[in-house]
């Protein structure tokens, strides 16, 4: 069995289905493993798009995304995900600044006051978890798509 691998970094050429390989063993979802970080040190990912159009068919008919999402995308994504974290707080009365800089017993007490204004009210709650897993899908490289788009909602 192979190692559960987190990062794989393409530093030689590869086509179709090696890179389909090398791929799929940096995404293997093990225990405490959701997907993989893939570093292209090379320019490998031109040749993505050709092995997709081979091994990728399947995903493309089932509705599948494109696997490929560059950083520079995700940043944007991050940002605009704790904006939107910050106007949701700052609308709950959470004073994040405040509790940022509070120290000891005075720090204590600010979140406590967050996490009872954020997460008492049911509705609250559920609009900041689904914000937060936005977040998080920003990180971790794997957008929470079970919980619907936020921005889109409120905008709508």
């Amino acid at each position: 069995m192979t190692r559960a691998r987190s990062t794989i970094y393409l530093d030689r050429p590869m086509r179709n289905h090696r890179l389909m390989q090398t791929l799929a063993r940096a995404n293997r979802v093990f225990p405490e493993k959701d997907n993989g970080l893939i570093v292209d040190y090379i320019g490998v990912f031109r040749n993505l798009e050709a092995a997709l159009a081979i091994y990728g068919d399947a995903n493309a008919e089932a509705g599948v995304d494109s696997p490929i999402q560059h950083v520079e995308a995700l940043v944007v994504a991050l940002g605009e995900a704790i904006d939107d974290l910050i106007e949701l707080c700052s609308a709950a009365g959470v004073d994040l600044p405040a509790m940022r800089d509070a120290t000891g017993f005075e720090h204590i007490a600010i979140r406590d006051a967050a996490v009872e204004a954020l997460l008492a009210d049911e509705g609250r709650r559920a609009e900041f978890l689904a914000a937060a897993l936005e977040a998080r899908g920003c990180i971790t490289h794997r957008p929470h798509r079970a919980v619907p788009d936020r921005r889109r909602v409120r905008r709508a």
